[in-house]
């Protein structure tokens, strides 16, 4: 059976970053990419630019390439962690990819 292909992004300060990717090792994500975010600019906090942030002040923004399956297993845990500390959680689907490991379909094969 294939599984769709999503991707999560996640934003979130920095300080969580080692918490988080513990979190998703925990429920068989091990791989992703993270980004400093060195600007940025809402409509509830204004602009905001890396060099005026205090190292516990930056945020990161983090993706990562898996399945639906696996996703469905770990968006609770990852809503609650969000939730607790902030940061926000966008998915969508992946229409195609190109040497990318998805993560959760190594199981369905």
């Amino acid at each position: 059976m294939k599984t769709n292909i999503l991707k999560l992004e996640i934003i979130l300060a920095y300080i969580y970053m080692i918490d988080l990717v513990e979190l998703m090792e925990k429920h068989g994500i091990h791989g992703y990419t993270g980004m400093e975010i060195t600007s940025s600019k809402g409509v509830r906090h204004g602009e905001q630019r890396a060099e005026s942030f205090m190292p516990a002040n930056k945020n990161i923004y983090l993706f990562s390439i898996l399945s639906s399956n696996l996703l469905d297993d770990f968006k609770p845990a990852l809503s609650k962690f969000l939730n607790t500390r902030g940061g926000a959680m966008i998915i969508t689907e992946v229409l195609e990819t190109t040497n990318v490991d998805v993560h959760g379909e190594e199981d369905q094969k």
